[in-house]
């Protein structure tokens, strides 16, 4: 798809956001991960014509992942280690962990934190693998905007997360989550998928103030649609 930016000329928010759309779907390409960065030409359009409110509100989420992602790869290192990217992150942001949680995390989890506005700011590439929207709708989105869950799942994990912000909770704990579906909203395939809830644990500051939490789950498998 020809792609005609010139009317991000005036709009330097909306061209970085445009060109590290492109640049993160090259970047998973390279590691076989096929998605695109727009479903279609409407959707690049809608980008184009957002107010500058929106395009800084997926800026905000948006860019400090794809800079990891880039830093990353500039450092030859392997995105796909969900141990390695998740690093990488918390690093850039001076963010830290609880000790226990990063040898918790399996090769085959998707990896998430949420930050304390329950924004989705960092994901691990596996997420990506099992994914039919496109980068622009992953990144402007909430997670409840983009997928159906179990409305008591979906209390259940966020009294958790709520606790472990607000500093109740101090330490990694196990999700105690009967294995669900998750079932894509509006994508072009609206892949519903089985999954397992595995860890959530406190994401700190450099004054150790939670600041955001970490959650890792498997996917068990897809299920027919």
């Amino acid at each position: 798809m020809q792609k005609d930016i010139r009317n991000f000329e005036r709009d330097d928010i909306g061209l970085e956001i445009f060109t590290k759309l492109e640049a993160l779907k090259g970047m998973l390409l390279s590691e076989g991960i096929v998605i695109t960065a727009f479903r279609d030409d409407q959707q690049f359009q809608k980008l184009n014509t957002l107010s500058y409110i929106d395009q800084k509100r997926i800026a905000k989420i948006f860019l400090p992942y794809v800079d990891t992602v880039i830093a990353a790869k500039a450092s030859n290192l392997d995105i796909n280690d969900n141990k390695v990217l998740t690093k990488v992150f918390l690093e850039l942001n001076n963010w830290v962990l609880n000790d226990d949680i990063i040898d918790k995390l399996a090769a085959d989890d998707v990896v998430e934190i949420y930050n304390h506005n329950i924004k989705t700011v960092f994901r691990s590439i596996n997420y990506f693998k099992s994914c039919s929207y496109s980068l622009l709708e992953v990144f402007s989105n909430d997670f409840w905007q983009l997928y159906e869950k179990d409305t008591k799942i979906i209390q259940g994990l966020s009294n958790k997360r709520g606790m472990l912000l607000r500093g109740e909770i101090q330490d990694t704990i196990k999700l105690e989550v009967p294995n669900h579906t998750i079932k894509e909203k509006f994508s072009t395939e609206l892949r519903t998928y089985m999954v397992e809830q595995k860890y959530m644990s406190p994401v700190r500051n450099e004054s150790g103030q939670p600041i955001a939490v970490l959650k890792s789950f498997k996917i068990v498998k897809r299920l027919e649609n």
